[in-house]
Formats: C-alpha cells, structure tokens, sequence
C-alpha cells in the first residue's frame, strides 16, 4: 500500500463544502511543501491556472493577479496546504472563519 499524503476522502470531503459554502469561489487546490498540485477545483470562468495556484501556496512572490479577489490560505499538515482563492467580499470571509473552525478541524487526514 502506497504512503499518501492525505487521503482522497478529504479531499472529497473539504472541496464538496468549498464548493458549497464559497458559492463564487474560483478555485480551491491542495499542493504539497513544493508546490505540486495534488488536487483542485478551478471555476474555469475566472481563468486561474491550477498550477500557478499551488505554487502561489508556497510563495510571497507575486505569480498570480488577483485584483478583486480575496486569498486564503490554510496549512492542513506539515506536507499540504489548502489555497482558497473567492471573490472579495465580507461574506465570504465570514463563511472562510467557519470553514476554518469547522471542517478542517474535524477531518482528520
């Protein structure tokens, strides 16, 4: 049996309730400590690159433009990192607070 990294069923799990929760969301993707993808969830219609989203996630440096939209970013263990990238808005930073507090805590990998 393969070591994995997280399992599918998170991945499942986290990216069904982004989808729900972060109804303009414009992509979600988990990438490990180097910036490989490891799965996403893109709105195609706001033309962000899913690579470019993972390496995002392990950088400061600007890669991606993302006027009018509002980053998240969550370490989900010492080898992946969730990167949420919504739409700007006071809501979806409200619902990004719960998110934190709530699936992500309770799954385990």
């Amino acid at each position: 049996m393969p070591n994995r990294i997280i399992s599918e069923s998170y991945v499942q799990s986290v990216i069904s309730t982004i989808s729900n929760e972060f109804s303009p969301c414009a992509g979600a993707v988990f990438s490990d400590r180097h910036g490989f993808l490891i799965a996403s969830q893109i709105n195609y219609k706001d033309r962000f690159s899913e690579d470019m989203l993972a390496l995002q996630s392990i950088t400061n440096r600007k890669l991606v433009n993302f006027k009018g939209y509002s980053k998240y970013l969550r370490k989900i263990s010492k080898d992946v990192n969730l990167f949420i990238v919504a739409k700007r808005s006071l809501q979806n930073l409200v619902k990004f607070r719960g998110l934190k507090n709530g699936i992500l805590k309770k799954i385990s990998i």
